[in-house]
């Protein structure tokens, strides 16, 4: 009868790493690998060097400890992008078989990376830390980006850069409200600081009458 295939995987740093079809045992042992090498990228002493190199030492080092080389694991790797902000779902890249390539796409969407956190209601909305215009420049930017991955690997960037447009279009009611909303509450700010402003030189110019009555009193 037809034998099963396994594939041992793991994923970290929004990063997720496979490796070749094998059997049960194997794709065990493979997978003990993979564990070794996801914490020994975790490990605060080697933050200071470059991810491709940690990971391309921290893939050898793990393999020789437990299975003797790397290459025999046939790796792919791909990037996983949160993007809801924009599209209002994750974006997984193609798979690229180097850690040269793997740096190269984590690279090219990391600038990207910071609008994941800002979200949500209130002040952790992105509309609370960006303007509007660098909101849509970051929009044009990030499309970019993901045709520069989907090219590195070797894909078609067509079909994905057309989803991200139909995804984006979808959420254009609920950035404009986000918008709307952050206009109001920035435009009552300002006319809050000019009030207060106006205030201050009030108080300013009575302290000053004061004190020059009570200097004419002397």
């Amino acid at each position: 009868g037809s034998r099963s295939r396994y594939i041992a995987g793991i994923c970290f740093d929004a990063v997720e790493i496979h490796t070749k079809p094998c059997d049960f045992q194997t794709g065990l042992e493979y997978l003990v690998v993979l564990t070794a090498v996801k914490q020994k990228m975790r490990d605060p002493q080697t933050m200071h060097v470059c991810f491709e190199q940690r990971l391309q030492k921290a893939l050898v080092s793990s393999a020789k400890e437990h299975r003797g080389d790397s290459e025999e694991l046939k790796l792919d790797f791909c990037v996983i992008h949160s993007a809801r902000f924009f599209i209002g779902a994750e974006l997984r890249t193609p798979k690229v078989h180097t850690v040269e390539q793997l740096g190269k796409t984590r690279r090219l969407l990391e600038p990207f990376r910071k609008y994941q956190y800002a979200k949500g209601g209130g002040r952790r909305n992105n509309f609370w830390h960006y303007s509007p215009v660098h909101l849509q420049d970051a929009w044009g930017r990030f499309k970019k980006a993901v045709a520069e991955a989907w090219d590195l690997a070797g894909r078609d960037s067509s079909r994905v850069l057309q989803m991200m447009h139909s995804r984006h279009q979808a959420k254009t009611e609920y950035l404009d409200a986000k918008l709307q909303q952050w206009e109001q509450v920035h435009m009552a700010m300002q006319d809050k600081k000019k009030h207060q402003g106006r205030r201050v030189r009030e108080r300013n110019r009575n302290g000053s009458a004061k004190l020059r009555w009570e200097r004419r009193r002397m």
